[in-house]
């Protein structure tokens, strides 16, 4: 159990782990980005997540700030906006069958 006002281990440790990430990505060449989830209705970001700019890692990310607003504050999206680069099969497939999410498409 954690002391007052200190994070658990694992936590602290992960967030170490992430932040030599992050020193390690700087440093180089490779780019990354944040990714928000926003409450349109609310205009409120309820989620935010960094990521190398790669598709696969900008997926994960997205599966992530779902997961966690559900955890946190469950909250679970109805639907959910993106640019195409969510749009794999796999993405789709977890969204829709898994997560019962609504992908929003330009009709």
């Amino acid at each position: 159990m954690a002391r007052p006002g200190r994070p658990e281990r694992n936590r602290a440790a992960r967030s170490c782990h992430q932040l030599r990430r992050f020193r390690h990505i700087i440093n180089s060449d490779e780019v990354f980005g944040t990714h928000n989830l926003i409450d349109l209705d609310h205009a409120v970001i309820v989620e935010v997540e960094a990521s190398s700019a790669v598709r696969q890692a900008e997926i994960i990310a997205a599966k992530t700030m779902i997961t966690r607003a559900h955890d946190r504050f469950d909250l679970q999206p109805v639907r959910l906006a993106a640019d195409t680069g969510y749009g794999s099969a796999e993405m789709l497939d977890w969204l829709v069958n898994k997560e019962g999410i609504e992908p929003e498409s330009k009709r």
